[in-house]
């Protein structure tokens, strides 16, 4: 971000650190204009600024000034009254006004010898950029321009480093959507041309895999090269290769004729699971089978039974209430399972813990009295004292 410097920046120091003991920046705004009329919304106190500029995600603009400096006098005049400093500043900024003369010891430490000196500093307080002496309207406007364009956000951060994580675990997918977001408004930050090389290596890997599909569909091993294809538009969705392959094997090409009837056979089988559920009154099992057949068969007309299945299950009170008591004693079911486990290991409390949910999960089951007399056994017993042993008051 060093294109809009007049100098280098000093190594090191943030704001945050060169402030530490200034309760604040007291600044009297002397421009003198009226309410009325649109003004920089400069900032007076570091602490709340600082805050600001990190909950906001913003940089800081910190003008450096003194009383008896003419150049900053007439900047405020002439250039901080152009409304388009103004609305630049306010909108993609937090401005900080500093009086130089009340902080000689953060004037020397980030070696200020001319006023006015502008300094950025980024949403974490490290200082990326100086401005020195009087700018007028066309020159600040263009420095500030290139400021906002290389300005990284922090969520733009995090979605690299996520997508670079993603990348290393191999979900190519999942990091083409983090870049496609780093990318979306089309500028040329720094981390977007770092997110553009990225997306340039997932690009490759995927027409590497496109090049395979295709010398394997040469060699007619149709199977395969279906298998693949499926792999590549799905887990390099969004890339070139991916699109590209969508156009050259279409769904009616002759590489998905077995796939489509193995397919077609799992769906029809799926379907008589279904069937034969809902036959038996097994309404939950029913609807969990029709369920898994619109999400992977939708389109299929095997989909749309099963939606009827499941629209007819959901119209019956007396079938869904079915379908809500086997779902409750499947529930019960595993909590009777986790309370056995707890106990084998010796955690009576939680197994009790957990045999009491199974109970109360599905009290008419048979689940539910299983449980009931495996919590009785945990409760401790008291012993009765016979009568002649009882110590007499």
């Amino acid at each position: 971000m060093n294109c809009f410097l007049t100098r280098n920046v000093v190594p090191g120091p943030t704001l945050m650190l060169l402030v530490v003991g200034a309760a604040s920046l007291l600044w009297a705004p002397i421009n003198g204009f009226s309410q009325d009329v649109p003004q920089i919304k400069w900032r007076a106190d570091y602490d709340s600024a600082r805050k600001e500029s990190a909950d906001k995600d913003l940089p800081m603009f910190v003008e450096f000034q003194t009383d008896t400096c003419i150049h900053c006098r007439r900047l405020e005049q002439e250039t901080f009254a152009d409304k388009g400093i103004i609305d630049k500043l306010n909108q993609h900024f937090v401005p900080l006004k500093v009086n130089a003369s009340l902080f000689p010891r953060l004037v020397s430490a980030l070696q200020i010898k001319l006023y006015p000196t502008m300094v950025i500093a980024s949403p974490d307080g490290k200082i990326v950029g100086f401005i020195e002496g009087y700018q007028d309207v066309k020159a600040l406007d263009g420095q500030l321009q290139k400021i906002i364009e290389q300005a990284t956000p922090t969520w733009m951060v995090q979605k690299q480093e996520a997508a670079e994580k993603a990348v290393e675990e191999g979900n190519y997918l999942l990091a083409m959507q983090h870049l496609q977001l780093i990318l979306k408004d089309g500028k040329e930050r720094t981390i977007q041309k770092k997110a553009k090389l990225l997306q340039a290596e997932i690009d490759q890997l995927a027409a590497a895999r496109l090049v395979r599909i295709q010398q394997v569909v040469k060699r007619g091993d149709n199977d395969t090269a279906a298998d693949l294809l499926t792999d590549l538009q799905l887990r390099f969705a969004g890339t070139k290769a991916a699109l590209a392959s969508a156009k050259e094997f279409p769904a009616d090409h002759e590489i998905f004729t077995a796939q489509a009837n193995q397919e077609q056979r799992q769906v029809r089988d799926l379907l008589v699971q279904a069937k034969t559920a809902y036959q038996k009154e097994r309404y939950h099992d029913a609807l969990e089978v029709c369920r898994l057949i619109e999400s992977l068969h939708a389109d299929t007309p095997e989909g749309k039974i099963a939606r009827d299945m499941v629209a007819d299950i959901h119209a019956d009170p007396a079938k869904l209430e079915a379908a809500t008591i086997s779902l409750n004693e499947k529930l019960a079911e595993s909590y009777l399972y986790l309370a056995e486990s707890f106990l084998e290991k010796g955690e009576q409390h939680a197994a009790a813990l957990y045999f009491e949910r199974a109970v109360r999960t599905a009290p008419a089951s048979v689940v539910a009295r299983e449980a009931q007399l495996k919590l009785v056994r945990l409760q401790p017993r008291t012993v009765a004292t016979p009568a002649s042993l009882k110590k007499e008051k």
